[in-house]
């Protein structure tokens, strides 16, 4: 092998020089810098999560007050119906959902008990309803049994155009509606 001429002995050096520092940054430095990177982002985002909870335990008073003061105007009791036995709390969901379907301009056309199950221990109720209406009164009708008190479940609703007699005065708009209305007695398991 012949010996390496001045320029390229320096060239050599040079990049075993260049090698040897990019071994020392590659296990010496740069790890740590890599771990301060990463620590430094960990810390910005545990800063902002702070801050989300230190809003969020700002907001809490608020929040109590408007639960209590919700809590007062509406005793937990308004969420079940309020008779004893089954028939009674079956009669007073009919009578109630009378009342809001004649209140929104519907008529009621049939209610309809439906027995639970001997083995079902929750104290509830059910009704098949069947009502007649137009539409303004088929959206105030179910809005109001969607949010009033007692709470009612419902299912199966069936909405079909219902037969005219136009010679009794009826419209081409009213609606026949189907449903199962489901209420809860106080003191039902789970």
């Amino acid at each position: 092998m012949r010996p390496l001429r001045p320029v390229e002995s320096r060239v050599l050096a040079l990049g075993l020089l260049l090698v040897a520092l990019l071994a020392v940054y590659a296990l010496l430095i740069g790890p740590p810098l890599g771990l301060y990177q990463e620590n430094r982002e960990r810390i910005e985002e545990l800063a902002l999560r702070l801050e989300h909870h230190q809003r969020l335990a700002a907001e809490r008073p608020a929040l109590e007050a408007e639960y209590a003061r919700l809590s007062r105007s509406r005793p937990a009791g308004g969420y079940y119906l309020t008779s004893e036995s089954e028939a009674l709390a079956a009669a007073e969901m009919q009578a109630y959902v009378k009342q809001i379907i004649e209140a929104a301009g519907g008529g009621l056309v049939s209610t309809q008990p439906i027995l639970a199950s001997p083995a079902d221990k929750r104290r509830r109720v059910k009704a098949q309803i069947r009502m007649q209406g137009n539409i303004r009164a088929l959206h105030a009708v179910l809005y109001r049994l969607e949010s009033g008190s007692p709470w009612l479940l419902m299912e199966e609703v069936e909405i079909t155009g219902a037969r005219v007699d136009r010679r009794r005065g009826g419209t081409p708009d009213t609606l026949d509606v189907r449903l199962n209305l489901t209420g809860f007695m106080r003191g039902g398991g789970t």
